[in-house]
């Protein structure tokens, strides 16, 4: 959509008169674009059907989630973070897609890994443990996702 509104504004640039609306339609697309809550929850799975969950003393046990930029390929930061938790290459696959542009989307990510070493922040539990620590949001997307899968 941005290098459709590029294109119409280098055309307008020799119209004085299509240039000021051009320039205008841009930025509110830029506006709605930065103003849309985008964020992608990953459901990391290894060959035991152990899920990886996050935890700190802080804050209650989560699935890992990116906040997602609006400039770069989604598949592409989810593969990134993927390598950041996992130092492997791991392509995923798109389970769902949940929200609306004005309340804030989600993507959801199912990914299964060879091996997963338990660090202090990364820990692998069973998914029906990761049932009762998750809870709200991240379980309802948990069951989610074990349903698209057909798991129990």
């Amino acid at each position: 959509m941005s290098t459709l509104i590029h294109g119409l504004l280098e055309w307008g640039a020799g119209f004085s008169a299509a240039r000021r609306p051009l320039i205008g339609l841009w930025r509110k697309v830029e506006r709605a674009h930065r103003a849309t809550v985008t964020e992608a929850v990953l459901m990391v799975f290894n060959e035991s059907d152990q899920l990886l969950v996050l935890a700190s003393p802080a804050a209650p046990p989560r699935l890992p989630v990116i906040e997602l930029q609006a400039r770069e390929a989604i598949t592409t930061q989810v593969e990134d973070h993927l390598f950041s938790l996992q130092q492997q290459r791991i392509t995923p696959t798109l389970v769902a897609i949940e929200g609306t542009p004005q309340a804030g989307v989600v993507f959801l990510y199912h990914v299964e890994v060879k091996a997963g070493a338990q660090t202090d922040n990364q820990l692998w539990v069973n998914a029906n443990v990761a049932f009762a620590c998750l809870g709200g949001e991240h379980g309802r997307l948990l069951r989610l996702c074990l349903e698209r899968l057909n798991r129990s």
